[in-house]
């Protein structure tokens, strides 16, 4: 009884006759299906590439012009803060005026 069994291949009975030639057909028409549609997934690929390379570009040329904008009325801003009368009053106190050296200051005698 053992012998009997292991006296046939199971893979035999089981993928003979009809069941096994619609799984091989199946097979290839998979295989086929796939060849002839990767040429089309790797255009709509590149495709998509493309546009997202070109949209993108066009998308981050907005958002630089739209910080430089941004950049520069900070700029006219703060140099209209830096005109105003109390930043002169301020940048043109005394505290800020170089004064004269005080203390006591010595030549130096290179012979020493």
């Amino acid at each position: 009884m053992i012998y009997s069994q292991f006296h046939t291949p199971p893979l035999h009975q089981r993928f003979s006759g009809l069941k096994g030639l619609a799984m091989f057909v199946a097979g290839l028409v998979v295989m086929g299906l796939s060849l002839v549609a990767l040429p089309f997934i790797l255009l709509a690929g590149a495709v998509a590439f493309g546009l997202l390379s070109v949209f993108g570009r066009i998308w981050l040329g907005k958002l630089v012009r739209r910080a430089q904008q941004a950049q520069a009325k900070r700029a006219e801003t703060q140099f209209e803060a830096e005109t105003s009368d109390a930043f002169i009053r301020f940048r043109d106190r005394d505290a800020f005026r170089p004064r004269p050296h005080q203390g006591r200051t010595f030549d130096h005698d290179p012979t020493e």
